[in-house]
């Protein structure tokens, strides 16, 4: 899909790698789908059952699953030993 969607797009429409990025996000993933990730990451807690290391893993997941997340090393950092 997203090789049938670049062939597609009008000439010179995409001339930065930025512009390339925002235009495949905006027909592949809906920014309500980036803001439950984002709501994901911020709100992310430890549950009692889970291991330090445990917990760290889905938190990566979290992040794997929207890598423009746009939150900086500092406050992922924050969010697991607040969480």
């Amino acid at each position: 899909k997203a090789h049938i969607w670049e062939n597609n797009l009008p000439i010179g429409s995409v001339t930065t790698w930025d512009q390339c990025k925002q235009a495949f996000l905006a027909k592949f993933f809906p920014t309500s789908r980036t803001a439950e990730l984002r709501n994901e990451i911020s709100s992310f807690l430890q549950m009692n059952w889970e291991s330090f290391s445990e917990a760290y893993e889905r938190l990566k997941g979290y992040q794997m699953k929207c890598l423009h997340h746009g939150f900086s090393k500092e406050s992922l950092r924050s969010t697991l030993y607040r969480g």
